[in-house]
């Protein structure tokens, strides 16, 4: 099965679908900042992070970097698809 992700990329070329990782922080461009979040969100945060072996700020930078990534497809009227582990792609649709 052809891979949506890849599509209109040569033959044997894989088109990265994703946001980059995390790029260390520097300090003098970042700023603390506090949230509200729910326990359950929280212990989510915590699991991710310990999956991950990075810290939950690595987490959530990465989910912002993916979340910006999503956003600037979907604006230049891109879509967005998910294999599943059947092979079988379904569309993402954001509300």
């Amino acid at each position: 099965m052809t891979d949506p992700a890849n599509a209109g990329a040569p033959e044997g070329q894989i088109v990265s679908a994703g946001p980059p990782s995390s790029l260390p922080l520097k300090s003098e461009s970042s700023v603390k900042i506090s949230a509200n979040l729910p326990i359950e969100d929280v212990e989510v945060l915590k699991q991710l992070a310990a999956q991950r072996r990075v810290t939950m700020t690595g987490v959530l930078r990465d989910a912002i970097a993916t979340e910006k990534y999503l956003s600037d497809v979907l604006a230049q009227g891109g879509k967005v698809l998910v294999e599943d582990a059947k092979g079988v792609v379904h569309r993402v649709v954001f509300r």
